[in-house]
């Protein structure tokens, strides 16, 4: 039995190569896997039993597309649709600046 599918509920660039996400949870589920896929190529994954996740290691002024799946007893759910979002370039006095 495929699990139902999550949807990302909330999603924000917290610093230059930093975002936040957080899902919806789905009853019985065993933990969730959000796939961050870069413009880049760069593909980064966060397995996680509760309904949130940080990455710290993006890459900086970046669009990321974003999918989250759910797990239950070993079957992974379709993806959720995707949410776009770009890690800021440190143009704001408050974010570090991007190396270039």
């Amino acid at each position: 039995l495929v699990p139902a599918t999550s949807q990302i509920t909330y999603s924000k660039a917290i610093s230059s190569t930093s975002i936040r996400f957080e899902w919806s949870g789905v009853p019985g589920a065993d933990k969730y896997l959000l796939v961050v896929d870069g413009d880049d190529g760069h593909t980064h994954t966060c397995s996680s039993n509760s309904t949130d996740c940080s990455f710290t290691d993006l890459h900086c002024a970046e669009t990321y597309a974003v999918t989250v799946l759910t797990m239950d007893r070993g079957c992974y759910s379709d993806p959720s649709p995707d949410v776009e979002l770009r890690t800021v370039f440190g143009n704001m006095p408050w974010f570090m600046p991007c190396s270039l």
